[in-house]
């Protein structure tokens, strides 16, 4: 059998348990398993449609033995290396021969992976006075809201990635006996996505990567986090794609103050349409905290707005990226369902540039790592852009 038959069968059992997920009471297992599925379904995705994509890496990625390989990487390896020139050896080595990197660049796998990134600790040393130094504290970023979306962010190689979608299905007809049924045919419409490039920069003095020994781990860890809220961003705010602020999206207008019942209807009640949406359990609410103040304030009999969404549908969320209230308004994302109706695809390699040279009269090391994105908003109606008024 192969790869891409073997792609197909695992793409079709995915897709009969999503069906059969659709039809039960949403919980927060099946809620998991459901963004799990979604995601693995995504990465099937350009093997099935596109063989020539990759095929032998993402077939050996299904297996325990890579998984384990990769799982045992170091990244804090690969960066020392991309520093000091050196070539990787061991795990590090063989990672980078599967997936034909360079010596300074690993898979994006890596960042996602938190046993990789552990593995890259390296425990801080008691210092004269037998104090021991801490864990750096990390920066904070707005919380992760992809998996909430159902939008998944699957790994592809090297090439365009492309996604189709069955946009107009064939038309099943009851002719009269002896009569002849009207010829119909089923549309798609493939999406290619062109890599997007995303990078980002940081700079560590030699005398504290020196003494400090969580340093790098914390600036690796500050450089996966920023790196996920951007793309998340670029999901969300990025024209003319994105969730919130693109053009795709219809928009939602109002003109007088939300109330209770208005907030049930606009971002829960009224988006469950029998095909996207077959129950409350299936919509989702991202919001920005201006809406969650003010829903949580508007009452239907003792219970508020917010409480009620919260109860009822299939999660709300605040995200940090909703554009703050402006004129007392704000928007709102509505998820309409789990299917996969938008993809943000990440190219499976991050170079690691190393700098020594331009601050080096001030002993310091800049990296610059770089990555390649895009986003795609499949389905339109799996989404809803709407606006609430607070006063």
């Amino acid at each position: 059998m192969t790869p891409k038959q073997r792609a197909r069968l695992k793409a079709a059992a995915i897709q009969k348990r999503l069906n059969e997920i659709e039809a039960l009471p949403m919980t927060s297992e099946l809620d998991k398993e459901q963004s799990e599925l979604l995601a693995t379904l995504a990465m099937l995705t350009p093997l099935v449609n596109a063989p020539e994509l990759g095929t032998e890496s993402l077939a050996d990625a299904e297996g325990d033995e890579f998984r384990a390989i990769l799982s045992g990487g170091s990244i804090g390896a690969i960066l020392d290396c991309a520093i000091s020139g050196a070539q990787t050896t061991g795990r590090e080595a063989e990672i980078q021969s599967h997936f034909k990197l360079a010596a300074n660049e690993f898979p994006v796998q890596m960042l996602r992976d938190s046993a990789a990134i552990q593995a890259a600790v390296t425990q801080a040393p008691a210092d004269g006075d037998n104090r021991s130094v801490r864990p750096v504290i990390p920066e904070v970023f707005p919380s992760s809201v992809m998996s909430f979306l159902s939008i998944p962010t699957p790994t592809v190689p090297v090439g365009e990635s492309e996604y189709v979608v069955l946009t107009t299905g064939a038309t099943v007809q009851t002719p009269a006996e002896a009569a002849a049924a009207a010829e119909s045919t089923g549309t798609f419409t493939p999406t290619k996505l062109r890599a997007r490039r995303y990078q980002t920069s940081f700079r560590w003095s030699r005398e504290d990567a020196a003494s400090f020994a969580p340093l790098e781990m914390a600036l690796r860890q500050n450089l996966s986090d920023a790196m996920a809220s951007k793309l998340e961003a670029e999901a969300l705010l990025n024209n003319p794609n994105g969730l919130l602020t693109g053009v795709v999206l219809a928009d939602n207008d109002v003109e007088a103050k939300t109330t209770a019942g208005n907030y049930l209807g606009l971002l829960g009640y009224g988006n469950v349409d029998g095909k996207f949406a077959a129950t409350i359990r299936d919509i989702r609410i991202l919001m920005g905290g201006g809406t969650y103040a003010a829903a949580a304030m508007e009452y239907i009999d003792s219970e508020n707005a917010l409480d009620r969404l919260i109860r009822a549908s299939g999660g709300v969320r605040v995200s940090a990226h909703v554009p703050a209230v402006a004129d007392n308004k704000q928007e709102s994302i509505v998820r309409i369902g789990r299917r996969m109706d938008a993809v943000m695809p990440l190219w499976n390699a991050i170079t690691m540039i190393p700098d020594a040279i331009t601050k080096a009269d001030e002993g310091e090391i800049r990296v610059t790592a770089v990555g390649l994105f895009n986003f795609a908003l499949l389905r339109a109606d799996g989404f809803k852009k709407q606006q609430t008024q607070h006063a």
